[in-house]
């Protein structure tokens, strides 16, 4: 590949056959890639939703809810998981619920997962 992120340059330290020590760049070394999944690990955003009581008035008030932000448990990126899941991939509700957990980290159960597949189709 072109897109290399990280380079391990191996060199031998001393001749195999007398021991001598080596030095020097090899100008067209022997090259191994090896390509790797990124571990998948969950995001996780706590919202701490404040009411706060006007001393002034009595008045209860809450912080509004910031533009973006998923009123339900599940962002964007879940559902459309899940979507890819079940529809390009046509897996089971069941199974795509076990791959959630397994490869991404996100349990889901089949009633949620039925509850992803309705949200991304109404948008």
């Amino acid at each position: 590949m072109e897109s290399v992120d990280e380079v391990v340059v191996l060199k031998p330290e001393q001749c195999s056959g007398c021991h001598a020590p080596l030095s020097g760049d090899d100008p067209t070394p022997f090259r191994h890639q090896v390509l790797e999944m990124p571990p998948i690990q969950p995001v996780v955003t706590e919202y701490q939703w404040h009411q706060l009581v006007c001393p002034a008035c009595g008045e209860t008030t809450r912080a509004p809810w910031p533009a973006g932000v998923p009123s339900g448990t599940y962002g964007p990126r879940v559902h459309a998981t899940v979507a890819l899941c079940t529809g390009a991939y046509r897996l089971s509700k069941r199974m795509t619920g076990q791959v959630m957990d397994d490869v991404c980290g996100v349990p889901r159960s089949v009633g949620t997962v039925s509850q992803s597949e309705k949200a991304t189709t109404q948008v």
